[in-house]
């Protein structure tokens, strides 16, 4: 059975003044070690992008390789787009 888990980091993060997914966790971009520690228990994550998603697809470089990225065009209308 494949479980899969999806990652939003699509938003602006305009509540918190910087960007959520970029921010260090133990000295890792929060996106990169959500991914990585979905893929060492066995979970294939799909992580969807909008806003300033050059820079996270960029992070996600450290969680290693195999990673799904979907780009949502529509960040700007809300969380739940990306769903």
């Amino acid at each position: 059975m494949n479980v899969f888990a999806v990652i939003l980091a699509a938003g602006y993060s305009s509540r918190m003044g910087v960007l959520k997914p970029l921010l260090p966790v133990g000295g890792v971009p929060a996106v990169a070690r959500t991914a990585g520690a979905l893929t060492a228990a066995g979970v294939s994550p799909v992580v969807v992008t909008g806003h300033r998603a050059a820079e996270i697809e960029a992070a996600l470089d450290s969680a290693g390789g195999g990673l799904r990225v979907a780009y949502n065009g529509r960040y700007g209308d809300g969380m739940f787009s990306s769903v």
